[in-house]
């Protein structure tokens, strides 16, 4: 899912859909990982956004076995 961006006068923020996110924890070259809330729930989580631009066949490959690994997790923070 696409971000959407908004200003902020402090950071920047950026919406995931219905998450709210609101602080970089972490980064690297192509990958920003984000402290973001539910907008209606309230529940925190992190948000993995990954530049695909960036990525070329062998970290594209990388990626969807990570996205795979994840989806086959049965854990409640990770969603």
């Amino acid at each position: 899912m696409a971000p959407e961006r908004m200003a902020s006068p402090s950071n920047k923020i950026k919406m995931f859909g219905d998450y709210m996110a609101t602080k970089v924890v972490g980064a690297g070259s192509f990958t920003e990982v984000w402290k973001a809330k539910h907008t209606l729930h309230g529940n925190q989580v992190a948000i993995k956004d990954v530049d695909l631009q960036k990525l070329n066949k062998h970290l594209r490959d990388c990626l969807a076995s990570e996205i795979k690994f994840l989806r086959s997790v049965n854990h409640p923070n990770i969603i």
